[in-house]
């Protein structure tokens, strides 16, 4: 074991009371600070640190993963600047002396994902409803990999997600959302957030289904994307709702990397909760895309900025939509005239 892993194995072991070593001496293991960990047993651990270069973590319980930097200290209250120099310094070397390689981050998230489609009647009117839209050739295997749900009895089921001890208001809720609306996989699976199909003004435009409440879980929507924590800066577009994204990824995908860039909604206006989770999992120096709806103005935009250490370093740049009658992205690209700010 080298000094820096002796110097990140001795400081949580002497300031954490729960903290365990394994029996080959290569990880330490600790509280999860993400989800929680184990509420039944208090001193249960599952994130795990690894104690050989590169240094990185892992909870076997949430799966949250990335480097060992400087955000992972703060989220975990390491005050040792010299440690986190040190770590920092390393982080740095290491991406100059290896180039090729790359440290994924994965979410917190839940292992649930979107089946496979048969194609029922209900799943086909309601792809078709979203092509009509945004007028898109979406088919129903592109549905899962942006983790939209046009079946939400059969995502039920295939996930084993048990509703039987609902209350009868809760399930006949789950009966309306199931036939009426389109739902979309929050960032980290906890919520699904749903979209009314039809027009009927009786149904909320709008619902959010907790499948499972997690303490500081997201409910904005991200489409699946492998990070780097590595790189230098990375590329991030924020849209208010989940049909503008649909709508600026299908419509400006030339113009990003699809493999790098982060596509975000976050619906409402609460780009800064996106911004700040970014942060959160160590992705520092952002080159940010804004699609704004017309009735958030620049000033806010800028007053956010000047008020964020971390951001002031970020390019950002916001979007409108200029198109008269318009307000926003979600619509098909002739009834889009894009223009934009630089804050």
């Amino acid at each position: 074991m080298n000094e820096l892993a002796s110097k990140i194995r001795d400081y949580f072991k002497s300031n954490l009371k729960i903290c365990y070593e394994t029996v080959r001496k290569d990880e330490i293991y600790i509280r999860c600070t993400y989800c929680g960990d184990s509420q039944s047993n208090p001193h249960g651990a599952h994130l795990y640190i690894g104690l050989k270069e590169p240094y990185q973590f892992h909870c076997k319980k949430c799966e949250t993963s990335g480097m060992v930097d400087f955000n992972f200290l703060k989220d975990n209250d390491v005050f040792d600047l010299d440690l986190i120099k040190e770590i920092v310094n390393f982080n740095k070397n290491y991406k100059r002396n290896n180039p090729l390689k790359t440290l994924n981050v994965k979410y917190k998230s839940l292992k649930y994902k979107v089946p496979a489609l048969s194609g029922t009647t209900s799943e086909l009117d309601k792809l078709k409803y979203i092509n009509k839209r945004l007028k898109l050739n979406l088919t129903l295997k592109d549905i899962p990999k942006f983790k939209i749900i046009l079946n939400l009895k059969k995502f039920f089921e295939y996930n084993k997600i048990d509703t039987s001890s609902k209350p009868a208001y809760e399930k006949k809720l789950l009966v309306t959302l199931h036939k009426y609306y389109i739902g979309f996989l929050s960032a980290d699976n906890t919520f699904i957030n749903f979209r009314r199909q039809n027009k009927d003004e009786n149904l909320m435009r709008y619902r959010i289904y907790p499948i499972k409440n997690i303490e500081n879980s997201n409910r904005f929507y991200i489409k699946p994307v492998n990070i780097d924590l590595m790189d230098q800066s990375h590329q991030v577009v924020i849209t208010e709702g989940i049909f503008d994204l649909l709508s600026v990824y299908h419509n400006y995908i030339h113009e990003y990397d699809p493999l790098k860039t982060i596509f975000v909604a976050a619906n409402g206006k609460g780009f800064y909760r996106v911004i700040k989770y970014l942060h959160r999992i160590g992705l520092i120096n952002l080159d940010i895309h804004i699609y704004s709806d017309k009735d958030v103005n620049i000033k806010f935009y800028k007053k956010i900025k000047s008020t964020d250490l971390l951001l002031r370093k970020s390019k950002i740049k916001i979007f409108y939509n200029n198109k008269p009658a318009e307000k926003d992205f979600g619509v098909p690209l002739k009834k889009i005239e894009r223009i934009y700010n630089i804050v």
